[in-house]
């Protein structure tokens, strides 16, 4: 069998010398520096672009939060309102039960209070902290804790229905 070629090292090493010294000429060329002005110039425009997109997107990001801010301040605003509309539409129930004689009915927020319920100032001001449970639960009153004296839970009534206060 004969003897495969071998290849030289020294022709390798000048061949690629050769190249080496054509390749660093290649930035001679002038669409090649063409190029590379282009590139960099690409490269400073999509970094423009990149920073400009940054600053809109933290300005809507601002504007976003500034919105947030807004709606929950009109989301209080409304609860506000709704609370003074409530207080108004009980204005009617509590002149007339400030007006009521001592054992007059007392109105309810709809109607006057049924008699199964401590309806008048006589029977409030006797009544069991079970009636006075009973009346606010009826009222729709929140719930005052387990431990609540009676004359505690008289005057959650007593305000609610705008009499006066027992002593």
């Amino acid at each position: 069998m004969a003897a495969l070629q071998q290849p030289s090292m020294d022709n390798l090493a000048a061949g690629l010398h050769t190249i080496s010294n054509e390749l660093v000429l290649f930035q001679n060329i002038p669409a090649v520096a063409e190029g590379q002005r282009l590139h960099h110039a690409i490269q400073k425009l999509q970094d423009s672009m990149n920073n400009r997109f940054n600053d809109v997107m933290r300005q809507l990001q601002a504007q976003q939060e500034q919105l947030t801010r807004q709606q929950e301040q009109m989301r209080q605003l409304q609860e506000g309102v709704n609370g003074v509309r409530a207080e108004l539409d009980l204005q009617p129930m509590r002149l007339y039960n400030s007006s009521a004689s001592f054992n007059g009915t007392y109105m309810g927020p709809n109607e006057r209070l049924p008699n199964l319920y401590p309806n008048n100032r006589d029977a409030l001001g006797a009544a069991t902290g079970q009636q006075c449970i009973a009346l606010s639960s009826y009222l729709g009153l929140p719930p005052l804790p387990n431990n609540a004296t009676v004359q505690q839970r008289k005057d959650q009534i007593t305000k609610y229905l705008g009499v006066a206060k027992f002593v």
